[in-house]
């Protein structure tokens, strides 16, 4: 299967299913840390993750990024309390 639709009754489990599975296909190509922010910072579609650096972020999004494209997700949306740009990060 290579979609599901949401709204519908088990939707929630899917995706949490799915997040999940995608981190622990890959868990040995990652940081613990990011694979940690699927399993513990995501709640259906929305993650919230803070780190002291606006560097460590950056790096943090863009392996995020790149863990989940494997599993087909494109990450889009992200928000920081910082001035500096962080979300341009090349993947």
């Amino acid at each position: 299967m290579t979609v599901h639709l949401f709204e519908a009754v088990p939707s929630l489990a899917c995706s949490n299913y799915a997040l999940r599975k995608t981190a622990n296909v890959n868990v040995q190509h990652f940081f613990f840390d990011v694979i940690n922010t699927i399993t513990r910072n995501v709640y259906v579609d929305d993650s919230l993750k803070s780190l002291p650096l606006v560097k460590d972020a950056s790096t943090h999004v863009r392996d995020l990024c790149s863990l989940l494209q494997q599993g087909g997700f494109h990450l889009t949306k992200w928000v920081s309390r910082s001035r500096e740009k962080f979300w341009k990060v090349s993947l």
